[in-house]
């Protein structure tokens, strides 16, 4: 039993071994065919008909060539990408550098991880699209304008979030941290906000319409009706506000109610001509500009109310002077 039992394995492996050759001999017969140059590069090619690998160069790299139209290392157009160490950042810091190219034999520096320089400063900093980062992620562009960064998330549901943290403590502590986050405001997020956080919680959000939230994430107006709204006080030494003034109160044709109407008006309603009653103020808040201006007609028209009743007084007065001065002659003409 036990020699057939070896018997069945030898014959089992033989044809395994059997199988597998005519395997490879049929894949040499259809695959490209395995170049090994002899040159003074020591290069070595793998299916140089699409991509080859050449390893290594005088400059410490490898590389992963891709042969376009028959164009291979260096030709014009090569397509390829290439792993390689480099000091040539001008600190003398050796990196580790991955450098790509399209079209043309310039290789250009995709990604880098950089080693100590002389002053023993950035190591292992890493760059994408620099070759000298000065912090421990530097991502820079060649271009004068476009975005650097992508951070794709799947925030899908209103309230859904993809967002970068920033935590500060002890190591192996994660309870302390800052961030910043994109927000769902709406279905598939076809409304996206941006959010900032301080203190483990939201603080401030700019929403979809682009009004700036403080100490809230929804407004308690119309949607994008405020370009600011804060749930809580401002402090400012100074807060300008843009108005027209009420200089119109000082034209020709401007009407001046009578002071007997602008009396009717209060015991009807409790609050003056063209400013709105508290009850509204309380509910809906008030347009600073727009209410400055509102005063300050009022206070215009009060100027005028005044000059009209100095003028009226000072007629009185003349009048009481001359009739003053009309008694006094007629006391002299009756002694």
């Amino acid at each position: 039993m036990k020699k057939n039992y070896s018997l069945l394995c030898s014959r089992f492996f033989k044809a395994v071994f059997l199988s597998a050759s005519t395997l490879c001999i049929q894949s040499a017969a259809y695959a490209q065919g395995n170049v090994f140059p002899t040159g003074a590069g020591g290069t070595v090619g793998i299916g140089t008909g699409t991509t080859y690998l050449v390893a290594p160069t005088t400059e410490n790299a490898i590389q992963f060539l891709h042969s376009f139209y028959g164009q291979q290392n260096g030709g014009t157009g090569g397509f390829g990408s290439k792993i390689y160490a480099s000091s040539s950042d001008g600190a003398g810091a050796t990196s580790f550098r991955i450098a790509v190219r399209g079209g043309t034999t310039a290789w250009t520096d995709a990604f880098c991880i950089r080693a100590a320089d002389g002053n023993g400063g950035n190591n292992g900093f890493v760059g994408i699209g620099s070759i000298a980062p000065q912090a421990k992620l530097e991502v820079a562009s060649s271009t004068n304008s476009g975005w650097l960064q992508n951070i794709k998330g799947l925030a899908y549901n209103i309230g859904d979030f993809s967002g970068l943290k920033l935590v500060n403590g002890y190591g192996g502590e994660y309870s302390k941290w800052a961030g910043i986050a994109a927000v769902a405001e709406a279905s598939a997020s076809n409304k996206t906000g941006l959010a900032l956080y301080t203190g483990q919680s939201e603080k401030v959000r700019i929403s979809y319409e682009g009004t700036v939230l403080i100490g809230q994430t929804t407004s308690r107006a119309v949607a994008g009706k405020y370009k600011l709204d804060v749930l809580g006080g401002i402090r400012a030494n100074m807060v300008v506000v843009n108005t027209d003034g009420a200089d119109f109160v000082f034209e020709k044709d401007y009407k001046l109610k009578p002071l007997s109407e602008v009396e009717t008006f209060i015991q009807a309603n409790h609050h003056l001509p063209e400013i709105a009653p508290a009850a509204k103020m309380q509910k809906e808040g008030v347009n600073v500009g727009e209410l400055q201006t509102q005063l300050l007609q009022k206070i215009e028209e009060l100027t005028l109310y005044m000059i009209e009743q100095n003028r009226k007084h000072e007629e009185l007065s003349k009048q009481f002077q001359e009739l003053k001065k009309e008694n006094e002659t007629l006391k002299a003409e009756n002694k």
